[in-house]
């Protein structure tokens, strides 16, 4: 009979216990449930049991550029976020994952993003000593102290249209583009017509360097692939800046410029150090070319 009452007492304890651990689980459960009502978790939504948390919302907003100021911005992307976590479900349902297309995509896109981490990391440079800013302010006048905001009448016109040796004389030498004009709407050669106002620092410095020495009425010609635009001047506004105010743009400029040439150094590390076979003679980089 002690045996018995032992066991009795066992049981009892071990039911003790597992009421116990239920109603702590019941209060785990709710306390965590609470937590995410309240918002105060990582875990901001639930998606038919997919749960999306504050940092993918962030996320969301960087890749829709969003201003995280605005009130509507985390609504916004949580409704982007939903539908696309609905859409791809679903296309997953529909065995579109396995498509031999989709994985190229995916694994692209995941390269990418790991690229794009990559290159922010490397790409931090050093601050600027004071000595580094100031130097550079005054090697660069046309940045700061020399400073100067441009209109220009912007023409443009397809690339294959323009034909620089007949055409230069007709803007070139004119005070405005209605030589030009008439000229190109003989032709039958459409075109577009436009004003712009830049900053002589939005240009390359070979440009910009160009521009000072330009006056009203002269022209710059910007010829891509696709597009040709004929840029005439109708206004110069100085817009020079002191040196206080010259402080921090040239110190931007200078962290833009080093994290590109970080990048840049690191690339071609890689290159010189990876072996790379091109079987096609169109695909092969310009650096190959140059050493043969």
């Amino acid at each position: 009979m002690q045996y018995n009452h032992r066991f009795q007492k066992a049981n009892a304890i071990s039911l003790t216990l597992a009421i116990v651990l239920i109603a702590f689980s019941d209060i785990q459960v709710f306390a965590r449930d609470a937590k995410v009502i309240s918002g105060d978790t990582q875990v901001v939504a639930n998606i038919d049991g997919r749960e999306v948390t504050i940092n993918e919302l962030r996320v969301e907003m960087q890749r829709l550029g969003m201003n995280p100021l605005d009130p509507e911005a985390e609504r916004r992307a949580f409704e982007s976020l939903r539908d696309r976590i609905l859409l791809a479900r679903d296309a997953t349902v529909n065995k579109v994952d396995r498509r031999p297309e989709t994985m190229w995509r995916v694994a692209a896109a995941k390269e990418q993003a790991l690229v794009d981490m990559y290159l922010g990391i490397i790409s931090q440079p050093p601050e600027p000593s004071q000595a580094e800013v100031q130097d550079y302010i005054l090697q660069n006048p046309t940045l700061f102290v020399r400073a100067k905001d441009y209109t220009f009448q912007v023409l443009e016109l397809a690339t294959d249209d323009f034909d620089a040796v007949s055409m230069t004389p007709l803007f070139d030498e004119q005070q405005n583009f209605t030589v030009f004009r008439e000229n190109l709407e003989a032709a039958g050669i459409t075109y577009t017509l436009s004003e712009s106002v830049r900053q002589a620092a939005s240009f390359p410095e070979a440009v910009r360097l160009q521009l000072d020495a330009y006056d009203v009425s002269d022209n710059i010609v910007l010829q891509g692939e696709v597009r040709t635009s004929v840029m005439k001047i109708t206004r110069i506004t100085p817009s020079g800046l002191s040196m206080a105010e010259s402080l921090p743009l040239a110190r931007a400029l200078l962290r833009q410029a080093e994290a590109q040439q970080r990048i840049s150094r690191k690339l071609e590390q890689l290159r010189d150090q990876t072996p790379v076979s091109v079987f096609r003679a169109t695909l092969k980089p310009q650096e190959l070319v140059e050493r043969e």
